[in-house]
């Protein structure tokens, strides 16, 4: 089943991913032009979160007061003698009667159920900013009028049939491919616009949607990958029935990266996928946002942390009804060989780390290509240059979507971090990874030791810079946080210097993903 008239566009957010401004008409236009949210669907109001946080904040005040009255009552059992008691006439007369031991116990079962509590209301509260609706704020909107785009608002069935998906599809005569465009998390097809343009003038059909309550219309709770794998599904299905002849190709960013990955896993019909931003597995994003919001990798210990992990999967699974397991790109990447894939990545996203794109990497099979663009963050790769981004995705969809039939592999790209020449031997493509890997371990070095990064570089030395314990401490952590490995004091100890730290952070990696890609699915 599906839905298609002319052109109708949300006016709402652009951001990330893609949106341009060259060539773009005035706004106003499409203002005049009377589009309408949603094809004519009215937004749902957005339930209030607020509750949420005053929860976390009541069990916080509650554990505080609850653990100074436990202090208290084991500093006069253990100040006071039973004789005292009874000549108390005091609610607390009845403590006096109990042993200290008897008291440090209730003391510590005390204390373990207010750390559960607020363990608890973090867990609800970190879920709660995962799923909830929410629109986001306007950018700078851009219609397909705008960009002169012969584009219809279409509407098509998720692949379980509860609701329908809203979309653009952009139509190209004598076109034998198509692509399918996914913005990110709570993100509007807007965004997707110019890549949209820039692929359609390459001679590609382009069909660009927007995930079930991400965009424009809001009010029934998300998640990060596993109901919206429906969304992507159905969008293929669509696709292929609409263009039954044409190869389909998939360009996501962000969560659409990640789903594009898992779910062209799945279905045979992407024939090739080209992935910017992804996360490597669900948890890797929820661990981001805890470090961001509280700063909690030092203050948190480790066992504590781990605990928290897993009361955030059970919080998860009732009320989202998945858990992290079952939204991991990193098991499922390696199901797409033969197709290829582009993975791309910026160096400086704080939101999802580079680590995550070398893990992706590393777990693919060939024909796979990974692209590190240094000073882009999170989806922006199309702001850093341009021309070189889209030159770079459409030569890449050209060699393998419309070269007939050929199976021929020896365009497989290495990695890079800058442009230059292909490596495709496994020792170029080391290489470069160790090579974006000292690029984050020189930015560490210069944000720890307070020092401007062009005083850091490949064969600086940690502690020759001035690395003292504490020091260390915060740069252990900050590895911890962006290559997702807990390297120890003795690690940087045996390797002080940029490169061989790197060395050190890969081989840790390799063995990680190793051990992780081998798990049963």
């Amino acid at each position: 089943m599906h839905v298609h008239n002319s052109y109708t566009m949300l006016n709402d957010q652009a951001h990330s991913g893609g949106h341009c401004q060259e060539g773009a008409k005035s706004t106003s236009l499409f203002q005049q032009n009377g589009a309408v949210a949603g094809h004519g669907k009215q937004a749902m109001t957005v339930p209030s979160t607020r509750s949420f946080g005053q929860v976390l904040a009541l069990v916080m005040v509650l554990s505080i007061v609850t653990l100074g009255l436990v202090g208290s009552l084991l500093y006069l059992a253990s100040t006071r003698s039973p004789a005292d008691a009874k000549s108390m006439e005091t609610l607390l007369a009845p403590v006096y009667h109990l042993s200290f031991l008897s008291l440090l116990l209730v003391g510590g079962l005390v204390v373990v159920g207010c750390s559960g509590l607020s363990l608890g209301g973090l867990s609800f509260f970190v879920v709660d900013q995962l799923i909830r609706p929410q629109t986001q704020e306007t950018f700078v909107p851009l219609s397909p009028f705008d960009l002169d785009l012969p584009a219809e608002a279409v509407q098509f069935l998720s692949e379980k049939g509860d609701h329908l998906v809203d979309g653009l599809f952009i139509p190209r005569q004598g076109a034998s491919t198509t692509i399918i465009v996914c913005p990110g998390y709570r993100r509007s097809y807007q965004d997707v616009l110019c890549v949209c343009r820039h692929l359609w003038l390459a001679g590609h059909t382009v069909l660009a949607f927007e995930f079930f309550g991400h965009g424009s219309i809001v009010g029934r709770t998300v998640t990060l990958g596993y109901r919206e794998i429906n969304d992507f599904l159905g969008a293929v299905a669509y696709a292929k029935k609409r263009l039954p002849a044409t190869k389909l190709g998939v360009l996501g960013y962000s969560m659409g990266a990640a789903i594009s990955i898992i779910a062209s896993a799945r279905t045979p019909e992407v024939a090739a996928i080209v992935a910017d931003s992804a996360f490597a597995t669900h948890w890797s994003i929820v661990e981001g946002i805890i470090h961001r919001r509280f700063s909690c990798s030092r203050a948190c210990p480790r066992i504590a942390f781990r605990l928290l992990r897993w009361m955030i999967d059970q919080v998860l699974w009732w009320r989202a009804g998945y858990r992290f397991h079952e939204v991991e790109p990193l098991r499922e990447i390696a199901r797409l060989a033969p197709r290829p894939v582009l993975l791309i990545h910026g160096l400086s996203d704080s939101i999802v780390s580079p680590a995550d794109a070398q893990r992706l990497y590393q777990a693919a099979h060939k024909p796979k290509a990974l692209w590190l663009i240094p000073q882009a963050e999170h989806s922006r790769g199309y702001f850093i240059d341009s021309p070189l981004y889209v030159a770079r995705i459409t030569e890449f969809f050209e060699q393998r979507l419309k070269s007939s039939g050929s199976k021929n592999t020896s365009h497989n790209d290495a990695p890079k971090v800058e442009t230059g020449s292909e490596r495709p031997s496994e020792e170029g493509m080391l290489k470069t990874t160790l090579a974006a890997l000292e690029q984050i371990l020189i930015r560490l070095f210069a944000q720890t030791l307070k020092l401007p990064q062009v005083q850091v570089h490949a064969k600086s030395d940690f502690f020759q810079l001035g690395g003292d314990a504490d020091a260390l401490a915060d740069l252990l952590d900050a590895i911890e946080q962006h290559c997702k490995i807990r390297l120890t004091p003795n690690d940087v100890f045996h390797h002080p210097t940029v490169v061989q730290l790197a060395a050190r952070v890969s081989t840790r990696q390799q063995a990680a993903i190793q051990a992780c890609v081998a798990l049963p699915v």
